[in-house]
């Protein structure tokens, strides 16, 4: 066996202490850094700058060292779940493709429901079969989490084959009617968007009932018109499947004449639903 000379051992051995005082001085630090609402406050200033995609990058730093800390706090984990929102939606990319990104925060979402004991029992005593039962023990400290479960869900299967999509409708259809319970203001608004866009998407082998998603969706634009993806849903998977051009092109044309930073909140997103209006009329030319 090959020995290693006193000198190479010597630099092993003072690059292993170099590596280990960085690692312990970096957890001291972490340790007795910001307190959780502190924390919080700090990743919702950079998740506000989530066009910037440093800025969103940063947040997802932040979130996990706040998880190696406090662990799965649902007020982390719906941030982080937005945050792989964003990524996929609004970021969105050839690598990784969104899909994948909209997986990634459905599975944190589902991570930080699973912590509501009321909702584990029940889903366990009905064999995992999610219903409004179920839902119904989803407690308003999850309610965020849940928000952004549907959300990412959504956008999930609106990117698959709608052939296989039976399986995850119904349930998603109920978390959805839950999430528009458990949230008030903008985030209503968003659950109720959703909540329409999960009737939309069933393929016509399911008879979609497009009259009671329509509905869902006027009510979301009413309520918060400054989230421009809520009226590029409105026309694409409404408008577009009963063939109301009249009202798809209206529809589109009023988001592209609202400027993205409208309410400020929803840059980014507006930014991809202008992408989208665009797109959409083009191919209807």
């Amino acid at each position: 066996m090959t020995k290693l000379s006193p000198r190479p051992v010597a630099v092993l051995l003072l690059l292993w202490l170099g590596f280990c005082a960085s690692s312990c001085g970096h957890l001291a630090r972490r340790g007795q850094g910001l307190q959780p609402e502190e924390r919080l406050a700090q990743v919702d200033a950079l998740l506000s700058q989530r066009q910037d995609p440093d800025q969103l990058e940063q947040a997802l730093i932040v979130i996990d060292e706040a998880l190696l800390d406090i662990g799965d706090d649902p007020r982390l984990l719906a941030r982080l779940a937005l945050a792989h929102h964003a990524q996929g939606y609004g970021h969105a990319g050839a690598e990784p493709p969104p899909v994948r990104l909209f997986e990634a925060g459905r599975e944190v979402a589902w991570r930080c429901i699973y912590e509501d004991p009321a909702f584990a029992g029940v889903l366990t005593s009905t064999g995992g079969q999610i219903n409004a039962e179920a839902a119904q023990r989803i407690g308003d400290d999850h309610g965020r989490c849940l928000l952004w479960l549907v959300a990412n869900w959504t956008r999930w299967l609106s990117l698959r084959d709608p052939a296989g999509l039976a399986i995850d409708l119904q349930p998603l259809q109920v978390l959805a009617d839950r999430a528009v319970e458990l949230n008030t203001g903008h985030r209503r608004a968003q659950a109720l968007g959703l909540a329409g866009l999960s009737r939309a998407l069933a393929p016509p082998s399911m008879s979609p009932d497009l009259e009671q998603a329509r509905g869902l969706m006027l009510r979301a634009v009413d309520q918060d018109p400054d989230n421009l993806s809520l009226r590029v849903d409105l026309a694409q998977y409404v408008y577009g499947a009963v063939d109301d051009r009249v009202s798809f092109r209206e529809t589109l044309q009023a988001v592209l004449d609202i400027p993205v930073e409208t309410g400020d909140r929803w840059t980014l997103e507006n930014k991809r639903a202008h992408q989208r209006a665009r797109e959409l009329l083009e191919k209807a030319d």
